[in-house]
């Protein structure tokens, strides 16, 4: 099973509780305080969505992976006028820094290439490799961005500065 689950995800609507918030509730708490809890939220559902699988596999893999991070505050105040070439490395880690656990019970993850720099395009090759005996070469583990949102397709590689 596959799922792309767009959690925290603007607008930050969701309480730490679950329930439903209004923008000006929204507006009120800040919008940092929002994210978090509706991270925190987020992240207690992932945990119980974990036990209920594990429950009934013992086997199961489990990837849970973010594609991305959050925006900085920076890039929020203007999101047309940002550039991303000139962000700070600290901009860039918050943006790019993702979320990674993986659970591959009687895989050797290491020995399928799993490392501490890896990036999501290597996440199904080292699982394919690592349970089901393929033998897919990783590929560059490397960091892209865009210019700004004027243009979304010139690409420069920020993977030197962001930490491993």
């Amino acid at each position: 099973v596959f799922a792309h689950l767009l959690i925290p995800h603007p607008p930050y609507l969701i309480d730490v509780d679950g329930s439903a918030m209004e923008r000006g509730e929204v507006s009120e708490m800040g919008e940092d305080t929002a994210y978090l809890n509706y991270l925190q939220y987020g992240n207690e559902r992932m945990l119980d969505l974990v036990d209920r699988i594990t429950e009934l596999s013992d086997d199961a893999i489990i990837l849970i992976q973010a594609d991305e991070g959050p925006f900085p505050a920076r890039y929020r105040a203007d999101e047309w006028g940002f550039e991303w070439s000139d962000a700070t490395d600290a901009e860039l880690e918050e943006k790019f820094g993702i979320l990674f656990a993986l659970r591959a019970p009687g895989a050797d993850l290491e020995a399928a290439g799993l490392h501490d720099s890896i990036t999501p395009v290597n996440a199904f090759r080292v699982i394919f490799n690592a349970r089901f005996g393929t033998d897919l070469p990783l590929l560059p583990d490397r960091t892209w961005a865009h210019s700004d949102l004027k243009h979304f397709y010139d690409f420069f590689e920020v993977t030197d500065r962001l930490v491993r």
